[in-house]
């Protein structure tokens, strides 16, 4: 009489354990690659969103908003790492304290143009707080002044021209204020031309001496404490690769002091547009889209030290370090500053390596041209792909 087995036999399960840890050792690493694509793609496209709230709020109310990328750590190894993000709210135009405040303004010399604004410090008690704390040694103190040196003061006529230095009389009563009185253009037949940033008959135009006029000082955005996004643990924004236009690293570690780390902040006007990039106390009017690398912590090379040998390479491709330029992993984020439009695209890693693969600086040669045509390779590439999303 035959019996019925009931359940298997110990050589069954192991065959079927073999076989489900044959599976998994085939599985488990295009599941980690596919769970790692997804968590850079998914940063990408948080701060994506991010940025693109900063912009719609700058629309909704008709004044500038932006974002600002913190940067790690003094060091260069850090400051080449961004891993949160922040708000910029709009402040008020500052227009004096008095309802009759206004500015001296006259030439230091016969062919300056304007250049001297002088304030009289009862009327503009907070010009002379900002530039008390602008004169301070702590570098700190000095970002916390309310009126910075580059931000713009607008005349009678809606001209601006940016503040370039102040000083306040022994018996502060009265803050002078130097602006850029010039600017250089091009003229039609190409030529460089100076320009006079403000004419002349803002001062009085019967003996040509100084005038007194309304003022507005555009203060740059302030952070606020509230909207903050910080990248999942093990990424970054990579900052020796981000800049403006196809080629720029402008925003790239730029000496080897340990210094106060300069954010990098971007604003948007009410049209939506990218009115200025602000790096530390130096104002860019972006021609082109801004382009930030998103992507792994440990992928960012350390660019600290004077020489080629203290330094990482820029273009790895072995592991530990796989730059981040060289990783199909990386997204980049692309700003279209006419726009302000916000996509985040895949990377392609490069073909062209500079001779010079650990300098991020843009101030050094022989790397900022051979460096930018790297850039252009990767950035025109992403510059007419599909954002990941789509």
């Amino acid at each position: 009489m035959n019996q019925q087995r009931h359940g298997f036999t110990l050589v069954e399960m192991l065959v079927v354990l073999f076989i489900f840890l044959l599976l998994a050792s085939v599985a488990l690493p295009i599941t980690k690659k596919l769970i790692s694509d997804e968590k850079t793609t998914r940063a990408a496209q948080s701060i994506e969103s991010f940025i693109s709230t900063a912009r719609n709020r700058a629309i909704a109310e008709g004044r500038t908003h932006g974002v600002r990328l913190e940067r790690l750590g003094d060091l260069d190894s850090l400051r080449s790492t961004s891993i949160q993000m922040r708000y910029l709210k709009g402040a008020p135009d500052y227009t004096g304290d008095a309802a009759d405040a206004t500015a001296i303004v006259s030439a230091s010399t016969s062919t300056s143009g304007i250049d001297t604004l002088a304030f009289t410090v009862a009327d503009s008690p907070l010009l002379y707080l900002s530039l008390k704390m602008l004169q301070s040694a702590d570098p700190r103190e000095k970002a916390r002044s309310p009126i910075q040196y580059g931000d713009l003061i607008e005349l009678p006529g809606g001209f601006l021209a940016p503040i370039e230095q102040g000083q306040i009389t022994g018996d502060a009563t009265t803050v002078f204020v130097k602006i850029l009185p010039r600017n250089n253009v091009l003229d039609a037949s190409g030529a460089a031309t100076s320009l006079g940033r403000f004419p002349d008959t803002l001062r009085d135009p019967v003996t040509g001496s100084s005038n007194q006029v309304k003022y507005r000082i555009h203060r740059r955005p302030t952070p606020t404490t509230s909207g903050i996004i910080s990248l999942p643990r093990g990424l970054a924004i990579d900052l020796n690769y981000s800049g403006i236009g196809l080629g720029g690293n402008e925003f790239a570690p730029t000496t080897l002091a340990a210094d106060i780390p300069q954010s990098v902040d971007i604003l948007f006007n009410g049209n939506g547009a990218v009115s200025e990039v602000i790096l530390g106390n130096t104002r860019f009017q972006p021609q082109g889209r801004l382009f930030f690398l998103v992507g792994r912590i440990d992928g960012i090379a350390d660019v600290e030290g004077a020489m080629t040998s203290d330094r990482e390479d820029l273009f790895s491709n072995v592991k530990p370090l796989i730059a981040n330029i060289m990783d199909r992993q990386s997204i980049w984020l692309v700003v279209n500053a006419a726009s302000g439009q916000v996509d985040a695209v895949a990377n392609q890693p490069v073909t062209t390596i500079p001779t010079e693969r650990t300098d991020a600086r843009p101030s050094m040669a022989p790397a900022p041209a051979e460096l930018s045509t790297a850039l252009k390779e990767s950035r025109v590439f992403a510059t007419f792909s599909d954002s990941v999303e789509g």
